[in-house]
């Protein structure tokens, strides 16, 4: 970069901030390179559980049919009761989430639009 000069041929006082600016700019996205790594990292393990994720919980659960199916009837009983309790429980915050997911879908759909548009 040319050397900018003021009246007397000297560098001016916002001509040095600018330039130190410009460096610590060029640091900052040096360094960046570690942390997309990780982002990188991370978004492959969140990738993997997406695909893994639903099959390992139905072998999950089917272990788990297997070894209830081996105990007495009272804890089958007891079991099941603590299910059905946990589930009831916890209907308002399934219910909740499922309603916070649809009321975000619209403003999402419509930042994707917008996207679409911006780059078409």
């Amino acid at each position: 970069m040319a050397k900018a000069t003021g009246k007397r041929g000297h560098r001016t006082k916002a001509d040095e901030a600018l330039s130190r600016k410009a460096t610590q700019h060029h640091d900052f996205v040096g360094q960046a390179e570690p942390d997309r790594e990780q982002s990188r990292a991370v978004e492959e393990g969140i990738d993997l559980i997406r695909q893994r994720g639903p099959d390992l919980l139905e072998a999950l659960r089917a272990k788990v049919e297997q070894r209830l199916e081996q105990m007495p009837a009272p804890v089958k009983g007891a079991v099941r009761l603590t299910e059905r309790a946990v589930g009831m429980a916890l209907w308002p915050v399934r219910a909740g989430a499922h309603l916070v997911g649809r009321v975000l879908e619209t403003p999402v759909a419509l930042v994707r639009i917008l996207i679409a548009r911006r780059t078409a």
